[in-house]
C-alpha cells in the first residue's frame, strides 16, 4: 500500500499507483473536463429562453450597472456582470447566451477534481469529477443563463483553496481563500450556508488539534472575504428589498407549499444525484417537469446512490484511503451536504419560504460530488474485488443517469416566448401602448429585443426601422424600474389606478391600441381590476386572438381626449 500524506492526502511518488502519477491525474481529469463539455453543450440551444433567462439577460445589457434592477435582484451581480462581456464576445442568441455557463459548468468540475484531490486523494477527485460531468441536475444548470453553475464553481474553488491555504499557511494561499469567499457570495447571498460549514477544515485537515495560529488565519480571511462583499450588501439590502423577506415572491410560497414540505431535503438529494422528471420538478423545471421516469430506473438509481453514502460516510476501510485523518474530513463533508438544505428547510418553516427542489440546494452539489467520489474510492481500496466493483456499481448508476439525460436531450422545453414577441410585434401598431403583466414577459422582451426592438425608457424602439416604435410598459410600473415581476400581486387599489391612469394616457386617439400581454393560464384578481380601471377610464376591450394571453383595449371611435 503506498504511503499518504494525512495532511494532503497524496501518494508519495515513490509509492504511488498510476492514477496517484502527475500525468495520469492530468490526463484522467482533462478527459472527465472533456466529457462534461460535451455533455453541457449538446443541444445547448434547443429550448426558447425562458423568463428567468430573460431577466438575467435584461440585467446584463442594461445601461446601469449599479442601479435599482441590479440592486433589487434577488442575486448579487457577478453573474450577469460576467454575462455582460461574455455578450459582447459570445453573442446573445440562445446558443450564445448560455454557452457561458457551459464553460462555468466545465470549469466546475474540474475545479472539484482538483478540491477532491486537495481534500481527500487523487482518486477521489477523479471520481467526483466524473459524476458531476453527468449529473442531469448539473448539466441542466450549465444550460441556462442563471448564476447556480456560477455558485458551484466559486464553492469547490473556496473548499480546494482552503484546503491548500491549511497545507502551506502563507499569506497568498489565505488571500486566495479571501477572495474565492468574496466571489461565493458575489455569486449568490445563499453562498453563506455552502460557507459555513468549512469552520470544521482546520479541525478535519490537521493532523492533531489545529494550532491557534492556523484558526487565527483562517478567520482572517473568511472575514477578509465577507468585508469585500460588505459594500454590496449593505447597498443592496438598504436600497432595495431584502431578497430573503421580499414579499414580491409568492411563487416562492406556492412552491414550498407544493413540496410537500415534509420531502423536501428527500427531494433534493434525489434532484442533485438523478435530476427531476413531473413528480419531483416543478415548472421551473421546463424540461425535467415533462418527462415520464420510470420507476424501475429511479429506484435503481437511488438504491445505488443510497448504497454509495452508506459506504462512503461508514467506517469500513477508511484506512486503505487515508491513514488517518479520514473521519474528520467525512464530518465536514456530511455537514456540508446537510447543512444547507436543513438551515433553509428550518427558514421556510419558521419564516420566509426559500426551499426550492433543484434550485437553491445546488449549493450542497459540491459536497454531494465529493461524498460520491469518496465512496468509489473507498470501493476500489477496501473490496477485495476492487476494480469488478467498482464497475458494476458505476455500470448501475449509468443505467438511470444515461436514460434521464436521453429523455432530457429529446424533450426540449415547449416554444411559447418567441410566438408571444411575434405576436406583439404583429398587433402593435406605432404609438400603441403594449403593458407586460407577468414576470415570463422578461423573455418575451429579449425575443423582442432579437427581433430588433430595443426596450428603453417605456418605449419599445426598432433599430432600423425608423419611425417604428410602441409603448412599453410593465405592470405594475414599479416593476419597470426593479424589472422584477411579481410586486403586482401586493398592489393597492389605489396603485392599480395609478397605473391604469399613466397607460390610458398615451392612448390620444381612437387609431391606438392598448394591449396587455398576460399569462397564458388566465388572469389574476389584479388583472381584472385594472381592467376596470380602464373601462372607468372611457377604455373599451376589443376583440382578441383566442388564447393568446393578450387583451386589447381602444378608446370608442370619434373619441381622442385624454383621460383624467
Amino acid at each position: 500500500m503506498p504511503e499518504v500524506d494525512i495532511q494532503t492526502g497524496r501518494s508519495s511518488p515513490s509509492t504511488a499507483s498510476p492514477v496517484h502519477r502527475p500525468w495520469q491525474f492530468v490526463a484522467g481529469a482533462g478527459l472527465i473536463g472533456l466529457v462534461a463539455f460535451l455533455l453541457r453543450i449538446y443541444r445547448i440551444g434547443a429550448s426558447e429562453v425562458w423568463s428567468d433567462e430573460g431577466y438575467s439577460y435584461l440585467l446584463a445589457v442594461s445601461s446601469d450597472w449599479f442601479g435599482l434592477p441590479t440592486l433589487a435582484h434577488n442575486t448579487p451581480p457577478f453573474h450577469h456582470w460576467l454575462l455582460r462581456a461574455w455578450i459582447k464576445l459570445a453573442g446573445d442568441d440562445e446558443t450564445g447566451l448560455r454557452l457561458l455557463s457551459a464553460v462555468i459548468g466545465t470549469l466546475f468540475v474540474l475545479a472539484l477534481i482538483w478540491a477532491g484531490r486537495e481534500l481527500f486523494t487523487p482518486l477521489v477527485g477523479l471520481w467526483s469529477g466524473a459524476f458531476a460531468a453527468v449529473a442531469p441536475l448539473h448539466i441542466s444548470h450549465s444550460q441556462e443563463t442563471r448564476t447556480y453553475v456560477l455558485l458551484t464553481l466559486m464553492l469547490a474553488l473556496t473548499y480546494g483553496l482552503l484546503a491548500r491555504a491549511i497545507r502551506r499557511d502563507s499569506v497568498t494561499s489565505w488571500a486566495l481563500v479571501a477572495s474565492a469567499v468574496a466571489l461565493s457570495l458575489y455569486s449568490h447571498h445563499l453562498a453563506v450556508l455552502g460557507l459555513l460549514p468549512t469552520l470544521l477544515l482546520p479541525w478535519a485537515l490537521s493532523r492533531e488539534n489545529a494550532p491557534i495560529k492556523l484558526w487565527r488565519h483562517y478567520l482572517l480571511a473568511m472575514g477578509l472575504g465577507l468585508t469585500l462583499f460588505a459594500p454590496w450588501a449593505l447597498a443592496s439590502y438598504l436600497l432595495a428589498q431584502h431578497p430573503l423577506e421580499d414579499p414580491a415572491t409568492p411563487w416562492l410560497e406556492l412552491t414550498w407549499e407544493a413540496l410537500p414540505p415534509s420531502l423536501a431535503i428527500f427531494k433534493s438529494l434525489e434532484m442533485l444525484g438523478l435530476g427531476g422528471h413531473h413528480d419531483i420538478s416543478l415548472s421551473v423545471f421546463r424540461q425535467f417537469h415533462q418527462l415520464e421516469f420510470p420507476n424501475w430506473l429511479r429506484f435503481l438509481g437511488l438504491g445505488v446512490l443510497l448504497a454509495l453514502a452508506i459506504w462512503g460516510m461508514g467506517p469500513w476501510e477508511d484506512r486503505k484511503v487515508l491513514p488517518s485523518g479520514l473521519g474528520k474530513r467525512k464530518l465536514w463533508l456530511a455537514t456540508t451536504l446537510l447543512f444547507p438544505l436543513v438551515a433553509m428547510w428550518i427558514y421556510s418553516f419558521l419564516r420566509q419560504p426559500i426551499y426550492v427542489v433543484g434550485r437553491y440546494d445546488v449549493i450542497a452539489f459540491p459536497a454531494y460530488a465529493l461524498l460520491v467520489g469518496l465512496a468509489f474510492a473507498k470501493l476500489k481500496a477496501g473490496c477485495r474485488h476492487g476494480i469488478a466493483s467498482v464497475t458494476m456499481a458505476a455500470i448501475l448508476l449509468a443505467i438511470p443517469v444515461s436514460a434521464k439525460l436521453i429523455l432530457y436531450y429529446a424533450n426540449p422545453a415547449p416554444a411559447q416566448f418567441k410566438q408571444r414577441a411575434d405576436l406583439v410585434v404583429a398587433l402593435a401598431g406605432n404609438d400603441d401602448v403594449v403593458i407586460f403583466n407577468d414576470p415570463t414577459s422578461h423573455a418575451v422582451l429579449y425575443y423582442l429585443n432579437r427581433d430588433g426592438y430595443v426596450w428603453e425608457s417605456g418605449v419599445c424602439r426598432h433599430r432600423t426601422l425608423t419611425k417604428r416604435e410602441f409603448f412599453c410598459h410593465f405592470f405594475p410600473t414599479e416593476a419597470e424600474v426593479t424589472l422584477r415581476g411579481y410586486a403586482s400581486v401586493h398592489l393597492s387599489f389605489e396603485d392599480i389606478r395609478r397605473d391604469a391612469i399613466m397607460f390610458a394616457s398615451h392612448l390620444q386617439s381612437d387609431r391606438q391600441t392598448l394591449w396587455l400581454v398576460s399569462q397564458l393560464n388566465g388572469l389574476r384578481e389584479i388583472d381584472t381590476v385594472l381592467f376596470a380601471q380602464l373601462e372607468q377610464l372611457g377604455l373599451k376591450p376589443i376583440p382578441r386572438p383566442p388564447h393568446s394571453g393578450v387583451y386589447g383595449f381602444r378608446r370608442p371611435f370619434g373619441t381622442s381626449s385624454e383621460p383624467g
